[in-house]
């Protein structure tokens, strides 16, 4: 457009990356123009104008030829999934996506008040493709806390209590005699070395040092 407009008024036009970088321009509707002086050089008979031109959804640098200013992201975790959609709104980024925060959690449909625990990108990272970039905020219910790490049920499985009857400590008791006869206390499940030695667990129930196998104390 502004190249068209340049030759409408009786210019010629060129142009260049007004920032920091060197790329070239291979689509001109891609880019737009930022500033524009006379060129050194004509084009041809005609008076030549210089546009520095940076990509339609970057924002122009402060001056011709320094870096390009590129958005960050804000920090959304507090807010509700609405609240930090309009926050994220100003980015266009390419979509904005709500996530459980809890991986045993499932979304209902809608989440507008569901509260942000996590977010990517992180807060403060430069967006320098905005139309590729999809921000993914991970929310839960009112009235539910945010885990403290990410990958967290909200309802784990409990973890069932050991019992002597599972215990496989082999650095436990294993019956010292050579003739079989008691040894005292046992740990069940352990090995021991004496066949047909016994021994009371903790809790007084009687054990054998048996096989199959490898002999261990066993009921």
């Amino acid at each position: 457009m502004a190249k068209a407009a340049a030759y409408s008024a009786g210019f010629n036009a060129i142009s260049h990356d007004a920032s920091d970088g060197d790329a070239g321009q291979w689509d001109d509707d891609n880019w737009k123009v930022c500033f524009q002086t006379s060129a050194a050089k004509k084009v041809g008979s005609m008076p030549t104008l210089d546009f520095g031109v940076v990509r339609n959804e970057w924002p122009c640098p402060a001056k011709d030829g320094e870096p390009i200013p590129y958005p960050k992201m804000p920090k959304v975790v507090g807010q509700t999934f609405e609240k930090a959609s309009t926050t994220l709104k100003p980015l266009a980024l390419q979509a904005i996506e709500a996530d459980s925060a809890y991986t045993d959690v499932t979304l209902p449909a809608a989440v507008d008040d569901w509260t942000v625990c996590f977010q990517d990108p992180e807060a403060g990272e430069e967006i320098t493709y905005p139309k590729t970039t999809t921000a993914y905020l991970k929310v839960t219910a009112p009235g539910t806390a945010c885990p403290k790490t990410e990958f967290t049920e909200l309802h784990p499985d409990p973890t069932p209590p050991s019992t002597d009857e599972d215990s496989d400590d082999s650095s436990s008791s294993s019956g010292g005699s050579d003739g079989g006869g008691s040894v005292g206390t046992v740990t069940p499940g352990a090995y021991c070395a004496t066949p047909g030695s016994t021994g009371v667990s903790k809790k007084g129930t009687l054990y054998t040092c048996k096989g199959p196998g490898q002999e261990r104390w066993r009921r």
